[in-house]
């Protein structure tokens, strides 16, 4: 059997809704030395008999894995085990590919050998419109050695098609029941990068703006503690990058202020309490300790929080109000 050049692994979870339109964007029309691995977490509706069926109509692609609910990051932990490709790529199972788009990485990972490909995403917001997010905008498209390369801001995993081995090196193995995982899959091998591929090409299609979605407001506020546990996880690893002035060390920089930054945001807009205002205390005063100097350039970055730190407990609640007031015109605005 030819070698699978790439590993798609799309977590399912009752998405019977979508799953349809994600599997056959999977479908690139010149290339079949790649694997669809259907990971079903434990759906309660048609969502493994769909998988069944592509997997029968196209055996060398599609392979459905059942197992019991674990949440994203368990599936994520599944494909990585029984993973044939050289390189591997995640994908909801509410999400789909440009066909033509994944023809263009294929090609580009059949003819390269890197540690890392970078492709633009496409954000399908419901009611809205669409939008190209290319994070490496203005970079030549080519390989380059990734410390030399000069990505600007952070990578979102919608963009990365990892090397296999180098993930299964790096020791990853994703929390289950757990929400945002995602995060730990784009950082934690990160380091292992020497080689990236820039391409200009989008691949992925992100449908945001889904009710129930864990990016919506209310979601977010429910899975808060989740993601305080990511950012105490990332905020562990962070000693061994610091400093090092790495390509590594930006990214996952930009990734840790921009979720404190969005973390703290997210207490402020919730209605003022004791408890809120606890978490807030607790949570900021970890940061400070773990990472003195990322804390510093958080505040730089966050108006709020550094009222906060300057208010302390006592200037709580009118932040708080303040916060609150800042949204409602930003609401108005957009009306």
């Amino acid at each position: 059997m030819a070698e699978k050049v790439l590993t798609i692994s799309v977590a399912a979870y009752n998405v019977a809704d979508y799953l349809k339109q994600t599997l056959e964007s999977c479908l690139a029309l010149s290339y079949k030395d790649f694997e669809v691995l259907i990971v079903n977490d434990g759906s309660s509706d048609t969502t493994a008999q769909i998988a069944a069926d592509y997997e029968k109509h196209y055996p060398d692609i599609f392979k459905l894995v059942s197992k019991e609910n674990g949440g994203y990051g368990s599936t994520v932990n599944t494909a990585l085990e029984v993973a044939q490709g050289k390189y591997f790529k995640l994908l909801d199972g509410d999400d789909w590919f440009d066909t033509d788009g994944l023809e263009s990485l294929l090609s580009v990972l059949r003819d390269n050998d890197v540690d890392l490909v970078l492709t633009p995403y496409v954000r399908q917001e419901e009611g809205v419109g669409t939008k190209i997010v290319d994070q490496a905008e203005g970079i030549e498209e080519r390989i380059w050695d990734f410390d030399e390369c000069p990505i600007p801001w952070r990578i979102s995993m919608h963009s990365m098609a990892y090397r296999t081995a180098l993930v299964r090196e790096s020791g990853l193995r994703l929390e289950e029941h757990c929400v945002y995982t995602d995060t730990d899959y784009i950082t934690e091998p990160l380091h292992r990068v020497h080689t990236v591929y820039v391409s200009h090409t989008p691949v992925y299609q992100y449908r945001i703006g889904r009710e129930g979605q864990s990016m919506e407001r209310a979601g977010r506020i429910r899975h808060r503690g989740e993601m305080e546990s990511l950012i105490y996880r990332m905020l562990k690893r962070w000693p061994s990058l610091e400093n090092t002035n790495t390509t590594a060390e930006r990214v996952c920089r930009a990734w840790l202020i921009d979720d404190i930054v969005g973390h703290l945001q997210l207490l402020y807009s919730m209605d003022a309490s004791d408890q809120i205002k606890d978490e807030i205390l607790r949570f900021t005063e970890y940061v400070r300790t773990a990472a003195p100097a990322l804390y510093r350039d958080t505040l730089k970055h966050s108006q709020w929080a550094f009222l906060f730190d300057k208010g302390g407990a006592r200037g709580y609640k009118a932040v708080s109000a303040a916060y609150h007031a800042f949204l409602a015109v930003k609401d108005a605005l957009k009306r």
